[in-house]
């Protein structure tokens, strides 16, 4: 069986990415994509956390159980998470969806080295979808 990982925050992150999540897979219209939660930060331990999800994730690509990747991010190490996920899934060939829900991304985008530019826009780049909850991103352009 293939998965729809849907990743973000744990429940320990109440807000408006939480309930979007929730909203998500708890859809009955959803069941049949076999949608799998992964919790990528907790608050009692983010590094770890992540780690675990990380290796947890590359496993099930590995054993090519992954459909999607659909990554809720905000900015700042949300965007470190997400750009990490998104390496793991191009390297297996995983489509991703990356859904921003962060209101301060311009400003942290442009507080980036160009390197790190350079980093986001090719993890952007290789989304297939990115759905957007900040009317700021209308101005950001073509990254």
């Amino acid at each position: 069986m293939k998965y729809t990982c849907e990743m973000g925050p744990g429940e320990d992150y109440p807000g408006g990415i939480l309930t979007v999540i929730n909203e998500l897979v708890n859809s009955k219209y959803l069941r049949k994509f076999n949608v799998k939660r992964i919790v990528t930060v907790s608050k009692k331990n983010k590094i770890l956390k992540f780690l675990e999800s990380m290796f947890y994730y590359f496993f099930l690509c590995a054993m090519k159980r992954v459909q999607l990747c659909h990554i809720h991010m905000s900015e700042r190490g949300s965007c470190s998470r997400a750009i990490i996920l998104i390496n793991i899934s191009s390297f297996f060939n995983v489509p991703v969806i990356v859904h921003s829900h962060g209101s301060e991304i311009i400003g942290y985008y442009n507080s980036l080295s160009t390197k790190k530019k350079n980093v986001f826009k090719k993890a952007m780049n290789y989304s297939s979808k990115i759905i957007i909850l900040t009317p700021g991103w209308g101005n950001f352009g073509e990254i």
